[in-house]
């Protein structure tokens, strides 16, 4: 054999050997990615599938931390304890740290006969919590016959600022629709679901993880071009001042969009309606407190006999009451402290059933 073909057979060689290596790296790189990609929910198509068919009406489900992979329903509500009555409860991370402590579970196992559906989603409001009831109604057949509702003070500055054109009334019931593919938002999971349809293909590992590593890339860019939309003085800002009219009428329109499907299905007997104040409110830096914008919509409502407006927060005793034993130190959005809502917060509400 020439030695001409003896370095053909040689370089051909040492390419495939490097292609080998290229390959087997890039096959370990894509495994590490999909291990923090929607793959972590089980590596399921069918996770991955109802994952991104109900963010097209409800813009983005639960927190993705401990889902029960066999129960896809948990990615919209969780079920705890058992009997005949059910209640659900609705609302953003108030409601959604619920159910975060096992102190908390405990209160509600202790109720007899009744069934909680803890539905708690973070920076979910009225609109969002109106196409959440729908589906929970509609697709998981659903008939609670108390609503637990509650409202943040952040819901106004949400449903103006990130909901509001994200809205749409198909057939009479509300979706709000995720952010569109290329706009930055919070929430959204169409980034992860690109990456995620990337880095299952049936391209060589190589291809795939080069073009994982573009979209990221591109994603990256994007959202450091992107201007911020709704961030903290978006959403809290507008409590600072008094609410102008425009503003106060979309409100009213959407919370008594609201309560109306609320009460659209005849087994529903009894709304709670839950409020807090923020600890800006106690100094007086908030102007604007949600309560009373609720209050008045109640009031002006056909079913208000059937609706009950609770502030679990004394008022009376503001001036005995230390706010640092309340509120989460540093946070932004006033969270209150699990211990307080384990001791009184959650026992108030639990009072009103």
């Amino acid at each position: 054999m020439s030695n001409y073909k003896k370095n053909i057979i040689l370089l051909i060689t040492s390419i495939i050997f490097c292609l080998f290596i290229i390959e087997t790296y890039s096959y370990i790189k894509v495994k590490e990615k999909l291990k923090y990609s929607v793959g972590k929910l089980g590596k399921k198509e069918k996770i991955n599938n109802f994952i991104n068919s109900n963010v097209q009406t409800l813009h983005h489900l639960k927190r993705h931390i401990n889902i029960k992979t066999d129960n896809l329903s948990s990615l919209i509500y969780n079920k705890v304890g058992e009997g005949n009555k059910k209640v659900l409860i609705q609302g953003d991370s108030w409601a959604e740290l619920l159910e975060r402590d096992p102190k908390n579970i405990d209160l509600f196992l202790g109720i007899p006969n009744t069934q909680f559906l803890l539905a708690g989603t973070s920076s979910y409001s009225p609109s969002l919590m109106s196409a959440q009831l729908n589906k929970i109604r509609s697709q998981f057949g659903e008939s609670p016959e108390t609503i637990i509702a509650i409202i943040d003070q952040t819901d106004l500055g949400d449903e103006l600022c990130r909901y509001k054109n994200l809205r749409e009334i198909i057939n009479g019931k509300v979706v709000v629709r995720p952010v569109p593919p290329g706009e930055p938002g919070y929430y959204t999971l169409h980034s992860l679901f690109s990456k995620y349809k990337v880095l299952t293909s049936s391209l060589p590992f190589t291809i795939r993880l080069i073009k994982y590593e573009i979209l990221n890339d591109q994603i990256v860019n994007r959202i450091k071009n992107s201007k911020k939309k709704c961030g903290y003085n978006d959403i809290l800002g507008i409590l600072k001042n008094d609410i102008s009219d425009l503003d106060l009428r979309y409100w009213d329109y959407i919370f008594t969009e609201y309560i109306n499907n609320v009460f659209s299905n005849s087994d529903l007997k009894h709304l709670i309606i839950v409020t807090h104040p923020h600890k800006y409110h106690l100094n007086g830096e908030y102007v604007s407190n949600i309560n009373n914008l609720v209050i008045n919509n109640v009031n002006r409502s056909r079913y208000k006999d059937q609706i009950t407006v609770l502030n679990p927060f004394e008022y009376s005793k503001m001036n005995s009451v230390d706010i640092n034993e309340i509120f989460i130190e540093d946070d932004a959005y006033s969270h209150l402290k699990p211990d307080y809502i384990t001791n009184y917060y959650l026992p108030k509400i639990i009072q009103a059933l």
